[in-house]
């Protein structure tokens, strides 16, 4: 299904809905809703600061692994760059504080507050593709050239991935059924894997 908004094309497939069904339909815990409101407060703080800084995305695309935004031709100093990166984890962070004044009478926005502030310290791993790692190349870039931002990047990968992988280890052994935290680790290595990669092509 296609549809646009101005001059940005949102575009979503059976492939995006059948996956948020099945999720829907195997969350015993039912934080499920919570984490998709998180996740769309999220990709929106983006979404809104690009368009303040007059940088409207071209596309947004929801599939499989979540929402891709396209930006096109599009380009925005450092510093923009790093505030459009960290608008997504402010915006996690804002929605936590909000719903923290409720928690006391309802555990669901207990809840809604811990996963939101959780997905918002997780994107600011200054990891690929996180939005900490772009953050913190773009404001490398202000000083540094591109071969020593994208160095330091991967300094910072190779170092919180390896405790990032073990603990998930760790819990997928302690829970017996959560592996997000190891699934997410495996993902970015193959992200990082395949960016390396590329780049010697």
């Amino acid at each position: 299904m296609r549809f646009r908004i101005k001059n940005t094309r949102i575009e979503f497939g059976f492939p995006f809905a059948v996956t948020a069904a099945v999720i829907l339909m195997l969350d015993r815990s039912k934080t499920a809703p919570a984490v998709f409101l998180c996740c769309a407060v999220h990709e929106a703080a983006h979404i809104l600061l690009l368009a303040l800084c007059s940088a409207p995305p071209d596309a947004i695309v929801l599939g499989v692994f979540g929402m891709r935004i396209d930006r096109g031709e599009t380009c925005l100093d450092y510093r923009r760059e790093a505030l459009c990166a960290l608008a997504g984890p402010a915006a996690n962070f804002l929605l936590s504080l909000s719903a923290l004044p409720f928690a006391e009478k309802y555990p669901a926005a207990l809840n809604l507050a811990a996963l939101s502030a959780g997905i918002g310290v997780f994107n600011l791993l200054p990891v690929e593709p996180m939005d900490g790692a772009t953050a913190l190349k773009s404001l490398l870039l202000l000083k540094y050239g591109e071969r020593t931002a994208d160095r330091a990047v991967d300094i910072f990968a190779a170092v919180l991935l390896v405790p990032l992988t073990v603990c998930g280890i760790v819990l997928l052994i302690k829970t017996g059924s959560n592996f997000t935290l190891l699934c997410v680790c495996v993902y970015i290595s193959v992200y990082l894997l395949a960016k390396k990669r590329g780049s010697r092509i």
